[in-house]
């Protein structure tokens, strides 16, 4: 049975292809030089790699795989840098409910390094969390990964329960600097609209900051919140909101708990609707996401909210993208590894110390198997588009993951299909 495919399918995703607003589109950029580091086979070695990668100080990338493994629950996995080779390693194998381990299954978001150097993460299904019913399947873990003398040992953080944060999807755990993790489940809470949660390194104990109801509040927070300075989360949600097309929401820490804001509703007009990407943060305090779809072509939007110094937060569109009736029919690949192309535009966003913007799609007017793309701020509102590539299914399909951006400004990322056995690429685009 295929959890990934039927886990994935819970997020309704739209084609999308790139049109610039005010500007036509650039060409591809010349200077960039894109190569398959990994070819997935669907086997121990895991397939499907939905999640982006982390990279650790000495340029070692770490990543997941939804599917495949030992067991089919999916993997965690290495690819060490030796010069200008890489070598792949399986680190770890989930067993998801086979021989009644609750390690958890189906791993769909990254795994990151935290305060202690282990590796943490969530997996969609597997555990035995209380009050769990979901299907039989699990209801999800937090994992963590340790290295001990060149073995990595698994550990269990949390087991969900149906209301706690169940399922969680493809938001990152982020920490803050007592080591407590942060994240959002779409599905979960009493209300189903999912929640946003803590769990604590001290007693490995979980606090429910927020629960959405819908409206006004928003629901189905896809992707997981990002922490500034001072300790709030900022996140966005794929519905909900005051006009039921998704929102942006602030979560601060009180005296008597967190206290929920929306920052932005959105209305399906040209600033989009269905925000299912991570939001990113400039140096200025400006945020940075995308939308599935709606704007002024149907196909989804790349936005920036800025704040005002009364404090008031105002949206601006700075990209759009047409919709999925100009996206070319091709035929994806059948064969290998089971599931379907993830069609769909810029799910997770990347930022640089430039403030230059980057993001994938999945289904564009270019090619059905998707694109890496570039925004560039140039003046006032007006940004610059450049294709940095397009994938041709050989070499990748459907890149769904969050982009890893190197000191020395080289792009790392997975493609979850496509490759020589259609269970996927890592791939590296080097300047």
């Amino acid at each position: 049975m295929n959890l990934w495919k039927r886990g994935f399918g819970k997020a309704s995703l739209l084609v999308a292809a790139a049109l610039l607003v005010g500007l036509q589109p650039i060409s591809l950029l010349h200077a960039q030089t894109y190569a398959v580091l990994y070819t997935f086979t669907g086997g121990n070695d895991g397939a499907n790699p939905l999640a982006g990668l982390t990279m650790d100080g000495s340029g070692n990338l770490y990543g997941t795989a939804a599917e495949s493994g030992i067991y089919g629950w999916g993997t965690v996995y290495e690819l060490t840098r030796s010069g200008s080779s890489w070598t792949f390693s399986s680190l770890y194998s989930f067993e998801g409910l086979t021989n009644d381990i609750a390690d958890g299954g189906s791993p769909v978001s990254r795994a990151v390094f935290g305060p202690n150097g282990a590796l943490y993460g969530t997996t969609m299904h597997g555990g035995f969390g209380q009050g769990c019913i979901e299907y039989y399947f699990g209801c999800g873990t937090v994992y963590s990964l340790k290295n001990h003398s060149g073995t990595w040992v698994e550990g269990i953080f949390f087991q969900f329960g149906n209301s706690d944060g169940g399922n969680p999807g493809y938001g990152d755990l982020v920490f803050d600097q007592s080591g407590n993790a942060y994240d959002a489940s779409s599905i979960s809470g009493p209300s189903g609209n999912g929640i946003a949660y803590e769990l604590h390194t001290v007693n490995f104990g979980e606090s429910v900051l927020h629960a959405f109801t819908g409206t006004p509040d928003g629901s189905g927070p896809t992707s997981g919140p990002i922490l500034d300075r001072a300790g709030n989360l900022f996140g966005t949600t794929m519905t909900g909101g005051a006009d039921g097309y998704g929102a942006i929401y602030e979560l601060s820490p009180s005296g008597s708990g967190w206290t929920e804001a929306i920052l932005y509703s959105f209305t399906n007009g040209g600033d989009g609707s269905a925000p299912t990407s991570n939001l990113v943060m400039d140096r200025l305090g400006n945020l940075y996401g995308a939308t599935q779809s709606g704007g002024t072509y149907g196909g989804g939007t790349v936005f920036e909210l800025t704040k005002s110094s009364l404090g008031a937060w105002t949206l601006t569109t700075i990209y759009e993208f047409r919709s999925s009736m100009k996206a070319p029919v091709n035929t994806v690949p059948a064969s290998g590894c089971a599931g379907q192309p993830f069609m769909g535009s810029n799910r997770t966003l990347t930022i640089d110390s430039g403030g230059n913007l980057y993001g994938t799609t999945s289904a564009d007017a270019v090619s059905q198997y998707g694109s890496i793309y570039k925004l560039s701020p140039v003046s006032g509102t007006t940004w610059a588009y450049a294709t940095l590539h397009t994938f041709s299914g050989a070499d990748g399909a459907a890149p769904w993951g969050s982009l890893l951006l190197d000191h020395a400004g080289n792009l790392y990322g997975t493609a979850a299909l496509g490759g020589a056995n259609n269970c996927g690429v890592i791939f590296e685009i080097t300047r």
